[in-house]
């Protein structure tokens, strides 16, 4: 019975044939290819980046919102009850 293929073994199997493939190709395409990728990555991180910053948004905007409530309450507890009439 064979072992498990471990992860960084399937890795440098995958950047073997990559290199393979890219080694048919004329230089043109693969710097093509490869600026396309770079670019492909990089909007992805401008996507999580944005991503991050609403995040930061909308919990800043909920502890707002729960210190205005808190407050609120604050100031409810603190006014005497009117008396029955």
């Amino acid at each position: 019975m064979s072992a498990k293929p471990s992860y960084s073994h399937l890795a440098s199997w995958l950047n073997d044939v990559r290199a393979e493939v890219l080694s048919h190709v004329p230089r043109e395409v693969g710097d093509h290819l490869s600026a396309a990728k770079k670019e492909l990555l990089a909007a992805a991180r401008s996507v999580v980046d944005e991503e991050i910053r609403s995040t930061d948004k909308r919990w800043e905007a909920a502890k707002a919102k729960k210190a205005e409530r808190k407050a609120r309450g604050a100031e409810e507890a603190a006014k005497p009850e009117k008396a029955a009439k």
